[in-house]
């Protein structure tokens, strides 16, 4: 018995079986993790080395390249990437996708864990910690006050502010930006040290054997015992002050006679502001599975209660809320699916003229629709941007099957056939075409859901929605619609004028139709002929549509980055980051602008850099898109003095906000540091003159200004000044490291040694700094040193264990970044020597991998459908046939986002590669009806033309139904739009194109298959 005959019989089992669907996909959907993307974390681990003071150079060879040779051994590794800064090194290994991210990390550590003595002693233990490729701040709270310092807001926030935020449920983590923690500062004056006979190790000394805190035992007696607590630590800057130092002839030398102590500052080198106003910063880091909607609701709510424990001066705000984008994002796919809906029901009534199979029809949506978060639920997948995407798509399919059951049971009681025998025949007569079509729709999205690049494996989640609803829907039209035509579906003989009007207009389409397809299979040589044009023409749309990765999003929000010359104080960048603040604050679309310099994250900071994020007015409250706003600031601030200022738009699938659109890896197999500089800078200057691209720079820069320090050892020997204690004196006085720590209200700060600023300004006040020689006589540094003032290198990168160099840059509006690599890759080729190669990192290398990916997807694809199809009809004639319709379907989409002059980019191509599935439904349709009328007897021209004049008014219901459907994505507003764009537009020029040609090309191409085969 087939499935549609039981689901007659039996009407309240095929209704319950369809309400359980749905109210399981409503329980499931409660229960589902809401993002803006999937959950894809790639697996990447870092490892973080702190040595303090060290140069870069000197960072690379005790430390980066030592830990680099070990790691490299490790299984699964994608890639390896370094940074070897001043007194930080950084590695980044990145692993296949299949590497689980916990057991990547674990073997990380167990490999740094043998090798910690191939590192410097005093170098920090490294840090291992798993990163997330898209692990941004989803939102930055500032923390202001005018009565209050930087130091004691820092304090505030981490007291405070800090702890009730990360415990919320999903923050991974809560980063303090422009802190100045507590220190101890010990301020020294070199010449009244070397007036009262005290270096740098008398001070350190001192500090080291006053501020201490050692287990002191216990007396225990018969009866009792007492722990003895013995706290000898220091948290009164007056007490530090008068510590001690010599006994000099009677007179006691204590460290206020030398310098000055205040409870200062960790560093100084970093600021934040907001709306011009100085503030300390909360970033709010969400954890990788976290929904970003409850995190950021979750903070909204709790700001309020730790206002109150807050002083009455002190404001909070929210100054970034990436949540905001994610929000109107998903309300606007929202609503374009209650638009494509009832698109769809709209033009199902138009066609049918009825309500009662209008209402059918609709029903056939919500099991479909609802019912495919259980599969999301089951597979562990998200309501995402993407996931609502797809039901998008899915809406104006998952009505097809049940149009073309419906249309055919109609037909029988057209023919005389009662409600009952018309539901059992006419439903019998598709199950086989529904089985078909819907097998072949699941099965393009099987390789589709195979992508392995980041953003391919994004799109998963894409592919599986929409064949879960397919699916779904093909177990609807099989059991719901049979069982609903055999009680409510009615034939009647007598219409309304309107009725009467549209019948006339499909029986004028149906005639015209009809002619076309007479002069067409007269005239098959005209049609080979057009499909070889066809084929020769998307050869070269494909090579002519520019290429891109993804379209740029309004996502009301831009970013400004300041990058000022190497070795730039913060007093300079910020006077440039202020004349820049004062710009944006004159566009009217702003409504917020978070400042901040130096925001380490993992590291010191770098006062050479500073960042602005500017938030605009909510889309529907301006009329200038986030885009025109880029590029009309970007022309204002690029001439700004001293420093390169660019404006970025943000960039979208979860990738680094400020990571540029070109990133090209130079490695080279050489360690010449100068030719690598030398080599780089070439292929700098040529992509610089590049039209499209815009703020091309590089990440090597040999500008950094340093002192090298040459020892006379042979001096220092006959002097008996140890080289230990020379290198220990510069440590003291001006590495700004810690040399001691205090308890200050049950938390733990860090006791600070180093020069007044005015005795560390120049190079040449090194040689007032003195030491005790022989005898305890005061000795210059001079004695035993020189300095050599030179430029060396910010950081040296390695990737995959090479030292290289990475050039970005921007792209200019409209310019696509396939021609931008393209480009890049022809200099490369023509100026790099032999030794060194290339390699794409960030958005580029996701853009070569996804684009090979297509391709590829695309032919297996295809391929899965002609097997698929050949199992279902036992044949591999009928297939062929049928995939004839895809190159139509192509063409029509291409042709489309030529003329609209949209890209081919990650949204177009999977639009594309889903018309290969929707396509051939209707071919399948007409294959199909012409087999089953030639097995009744019928001749070859006689079932072809019957075959096409009956499927035609199906066919051109459901393709409408699926333009329809489609069509709110052509025309969406709001965030997100750009993106919905193409992927409409492919699918939609896609679609009305091959429909019109399918349904003349498709019986052509069977009566010439049928015939080959004869012969």
């Amino acid at each position: 018995m087939l499935i549609s005959d039981l689901a007659i019989k039996r009407p309240v089992l095929s209704l319950v079986f369809n309400v359980l669907i749905i109210i399981v996909g409503i329980v499931a959907y409660q229960a589902l993790p809401v993002r803006e993307y999937p959950d894809v974390e790639t697996a990447i681990v870092s490892i973080t080395t702190t040595y303090t003071g060290a140069s870069s150079e000197t960072i690379e060879s005790t430390v980066t390249q030592p830990l680099e040779e070990v790691l490299n051994g490790i299984d699964g590794i994608k890639s390896i990437s370094s940074v070897s800064s001043i007194g930080v090194s950084t590695i980044n290994i990145e692993f296949v996708p299949s590497r689980d991210i916990d057991l990547a990390a674990g073997d990380v550590n167990n490999v740094i864990q043998s090798a910690l003595g191939k590192i410097p002693q005093s170098a920090d233990k490294p840090i291992i910690a798993k990163t997330q490729a898209n692990a941004g701040t989803l939102m930055w709270i500032t923390l202001q006050g005018d009565k209050y310092t930087p130091e004691e807001l820092s304090d505030i926030a981490d007291r405070i502010i800090k702890t009730p935020l990360q415990i919320l449920p999903g923050v991974g983590s809560v980063l303090i930006g422009g802190q100045r923690k507590y220190a101890m500062r010990i301020w020294l004056d070199p010449e009244k040290m070397a007036a009262r006979n005290v270096d740098a190790g008398d001070v350190r000394n001192t500090i080291l054997k006053s501020n201490l805190l050692l287990p002191a035992g216990k007396i225990e007696g018969e009866t009792r015992k007492f722990n003895i607590y013995a706290n000898a630590q220091i948290a009164d800057p007056k007490v530090f002050s008068n510590l001690v130092i010599r006994n000099q002839n009677g007179s006691l030398v204590r460290i206020k006679d030398i310098g000055g102590v205040e409870l200062g500052a960790a560093n100084y080198d970093t600021l934040v502001r907001y709306n011009g106003r100085p503030v300390v910063g909360l970033g709010i880091i969400k954890q990788s599975k976290a929904n970003e909607l409850k995190v950021a609701l979750a903070v909204k709510e709790i700001l309020p209660k730790i206002k109150q424990a807050l002083p009455k001066d002190i404001t909070l705000e929210i100054a970034v809320d990436n949540s905001r984008f994610i929000k109107e994002s998903l309300k606007e796919v929202t609503k374009t699916i209650l638009i494509a809906i009832f698109l769809v029901v709209l033009v199902t009534f138009i066609f049918l003229r009825s309500v009662s199979p209008t209402v059918i029809i609709a029903l056939a949506i919500p099991p479909s629709i609802i019912g495919h978060f259980a599969g999301l639920k089951v597979l562990g997948y998200s309501v995402n941007v993407i996931t609502l995407l797809a039901l998008v798509i899915a809406i104006g399919l998952v009505v097809d099957d049940a149009i073309v059951v419906l249309e055919n049971i109609f037909r029988h009681e057209e023919h005389g056939e009662n409600k009952l025998d018309a539901a059992v025949f006419g439903s019998r007569e598709m199950v086989f075409p529904v089985i078909a079509t819907t097998v072949s729709l699941v099965a393009i999205f099987i390789p589709l859901s195979l992508f392995a690049g980041y953003t391919g494996r994004l799109f998963k989640e894409f592919a599986v929605s929409v064949a879960v609803s397919v699916a779904i829907s093909g177990f609807v039209a099989l059991t719901l619609t049979p069982a609903l035509c055999s009680k409510y579906l009615t034939y009647t003989a007598k219409h309304g004028s309107i009725y009467l009007l549209l019948e006339n207009f499909f029986n004028v389409l149906n005639k015209a139709y009809e002619k076309s397809l007479k002069w067409t299979l007269t005239h098959s040589l005209v049609i080979l002929f057009f499909i070889l044009i066809i084929i020769s023409g998307i050869a070269g749309l494909f090579i002519i549509i520019p290429k891109t990765s993804v379209p740029v999003e309004d996502r009301g929000v831009f970013l400004t980055v300041v990058k000022s010359p190497q070795g730039s104080t913060l007093a300079y960048t910020n006077h440039t980051q202020l004349k820049a603040e004062k710009e944006i604050a004159k566009i009217p679309e702003v409504t917020g602008y978070f400042s901040a310099i130096g925001l380490a994250v993992g590291g010191p900071p770098n006062t050479n850099n500073g960042i602005i994020f500017s938030r605009l007015k909510h889309w529907h409250e301006r009329k200038i898109k986030q885009q025109t706003i880029v590029q009309n600031l970007f022309s204002k601030l690029a001439g700004l003095p001293g420093s390169l200022v660019f404006v970025l738009n943000p960039p979208s699938l979860g990738q680094s906000p400020i990571s540029k659109d070109v990133q090209f890896v130079i490695k080279s197999s050489s360690n010449n540091l100068e030719e690598l500089t030398k080599v780089s800078n070439s292929i700098l200057d040529k992509i610089g003159q590049i039209p499209g691209l815009i703020n091309a720079d590089s990440d090597l820069l040999i500008s950094t200004p340093q002192i090298d320090i040459v020892f006379n050892r042979e001096r220092a020997s006959d002097l008996d000044v140890p080289i230990s204690e020379i290198l220990n004196s510069f440590q003291t006085l001006f590495s700004e490291s810690r040399v001691n720590d205090f308890v200050l209200r049950n938390k733990q700060y860090d006791v600070i040694t180093t020069l007044l600023p005015k005795y560390k300004s120049i190079p040449e006040q090194i040689n007032h700094i003195y030491l005790h020689g022989k005898d305890g006589n005061m000795l210059p540094l001079s004695s035993f040193v020189s300095i050599i003032t030179k430029v060396a290198p910010a950081q040296i990168n390695h990737y995959n264990l090479q030292r290289s160099v990475t050039i970005s840059a921007s792209l200019a509006p409209g310019f696509p970044l396939g021609k931008a690599l393209d480009e890049i890759n022809k200099i490369a080729k023509n100026e790099l020597p032999a030794t060194y190669t290339t390699a794409l990192a960030g958005t580029s290398r996701e853009f070569a991998e996804t684009k090979a990916e297509v391709y590829f997807t695309l032919a297996i694809a295809i391929a899965f459908i002609y097997f698929v199809l050949a199992g279902l009809f036992e044949s591999f004639i009928y297939p062929f046939i049928i995939l004839f319709s895809v190159p139509l379907a192509i063409f029509g989409a291409l042709f489309t986002l030529l003329i609209t002059g949209d890209t081919l980019n990650l949204y177009s191509a999977i639009g594309i590669i889903l018309l290969v599935g929707l396509v051939t439904k209707n071919a399948i349709l007409i294959v199909e009806y012409i087999n089953q009328s030639r097995a009744k007897g019928k001749e070859l021209i006689e079932a072809v033309y019957e075959g096409c004049k009956i499927r035609f008014r199906p066919i051109l219901m459901t393709s409408t139904t699926m333009v329809l459907g489609a069509l709110p994505l052509v025309f969406a507003v709001g965030a997100g739009a750009e993106s919905r764009h193409p992927m409409g537009l492919a699918i939609v020029g896609g679609l009305i194109f091959s429909t019109i040609f399918t349904l003349v090309v498709i019986p052509v191409i069977y009566i010439l298959m049928i015939k080959v085969a004869k012969t």
